[in-house]
């Protein structure tokens, strides 16, 4: 807090006003304020406070958390507006982004689409490319007031008090679950929550980089073309980071797209504003980060994609063919993928929806172990439906019991196991055939 000196008037008055507000009034005239506490927040966002960026006057108002909770010392996380490409609010760790609420949509930030704030909150979002401001007002006569607080360990907690009760009440807390934290998933993949856990699934017509290490993210199947790609809509998304994004809030979405289409690195858009029928634009250039799907609200997204051949529909008619005719085809070339260490490619090469790579590979091991040449090695339902639904290491399978090749070798208990490769659980999304 900057030391104050006000030798130009002889009676200055401090006073805290209802809202917390603490100012230092000209006590000849009490409506001109010297000094007020609202323009150095701390770690407390009150209503009539204003989160802003003026890249004119240099202010880039901010809060920071505490350094501790018996230090209200600076501490390493603040909260603030990421003011390249367009304006989103973000926590930061330091110099690194731990958390981003994302960018405001007319109706919510679209990393908080279930943030229950509508019947008290009124928010004001303005920006241009000079200035941004954030603020929001209280809306409703029997909410007493409300605070965000940007705790020490880097939540953003919002709470509200009611003008009949002397408590808070916890409304809002992010990070949520751990696909709120800033791309815990690599480039073109979305996270999922599941049991606790979370999953990386590669958006459809991506597959990852690298099958052993996912943090890398997804790269494309097909390379783009261009004049001749196509946008395929990814709905209830979080809108990626916008820090390489250009807007135009005055386009329509048909005009957004054929901007994007013209401009061959343009990889994604969306509109800016969900009121109504939609207004606005946003353009992506470069990798999409930090995305995630929401069950209920979040956006439209449209990503670029290089238009279907006709080579691929063929190949889906024929995967289609061969495995209602050729199952004990599919059954030695599965037996050969898997001595090879390449199970995958069966799945790859047939499959055009999600899959969970553990869940695959447990499922091709179990139905080779039901085909081994010898009957008593073969496990019974019951043993079936245990080693399914359990993640217990599994016996390697023998040959199939159709099987004629010589000299091919029989794994046993000590083949590596596939299923313990894959880290965090994740999974890959949308195989097409190639």
């Amino acid at each position: 807090m900057p030391i104050l000196t006000f030798h130009c008037y002889k009676s200055p008055v401090l006073q805290l006003l209802n809202s917390g507000n603490l100012v230092v009034k000209d006590g000849k005239d009490n409506s001109f304020i010297l000094w007020q506490s609202f323009e150095y927040p701390c770690d407390t966002f009150l209503p009539g406070i204003k989160i802003e960026w003026n890249s004119v006057t240099g202010v880039d108002r901010h809060l920071t958390s505490w350094k501790s909770a018996d230090d209200p010392g600076p501490g390493r996380f603040s909260f603030g507006i990421d003011h390249q490409g367009f304006p989103q609010l973000v926590v930061w760790n330091g110099t690194l982004k731990h958390y981003r609420l994302g960018l405001w949509n007319g109706k919510y930030f679209t990393g908080t689409p279930e943030l229950p704030t509508e019947q008290f909150l009124k928010f004001e979002f303005i920006f241009n490319k000079t200035y941004v401001h954030y603020s929001y007002e209280i809306t409703n006569s029997a909410v007493l007031l409300t605070r965000l607080i940007v705790k020490q360990s880097g939540f953003v907690e919002r709470s509200m008090r009611a003008v009949q009760n002397n408590g808070w009440r916890k409304i809002y807390w992010a990070p949520r679950d751990l696909c709120d934290n800033y791309s815990v998933c690599g480039a073109y993949m979305s996270c999922k929550m599941v049991d606790q856990s979370y999953k990386c699934i590669c958006l459809e017509g991506f597959e990852p980089k690298s099958l052993t290490n996912w943090s890398s993210g997804c790269t494309r199947r097909s390379a783009l073309n261009c004049a001749y790609d196509i946008f395929q809509n990814f709905s209830g998304f979080k809108l990626p980071d916008t820090s390489y994004s250009w807007y135009d809030t005055s386009m329509s979405l048909a005009e957004c797209k054929n901007m994007c289409l013209k401009n061959c690195t343009c990889s994604a858009y969306a509109n800016s504003n969900i009121t109504g029928e939609g207004s606005g634009c946003i353009l992506w250039f470069g990798d999409l980060v930090d995305m995630r799907e929401y069950s209920t609200g979040g956006q439209d997204l449209y990503i670029r994609m290089p238009p279907p051949s006709k080579t691929d529909k063929t190949k889906k008619k024929l995967v289609g063919i061969v495995l209602s005719s050729t199952v004990l085809a599919g059954l030695l070339m599965a037996w050969k993928l898997w001595v090879e260490e390449r199970a995958l490619e069966l799945v790859e090469n047939m499959s055009d929806r999600p899959f969970s790579v553990p869940d695959v590979l447990r499922c091709i091991h179990v139905g080779l172990l039901c085909v081994q040449q010898k009957p008593e090695d073969r496990p019974n339902m019951s043993s079936v439906v245990l080693m399914l639904g359990s993640e217990n290491p599994l016996p390697g399978p023998k040959q199939p019991g159709f099987f004629t090749e010589r000299n091919m070798p029989a794994l046993d208990s000590s083949t590596r196991n596939h299923e313990s490769s894959f880290i965090n659980d994740l999974t890959i999304s949308e195989p097409e055939g190639r």
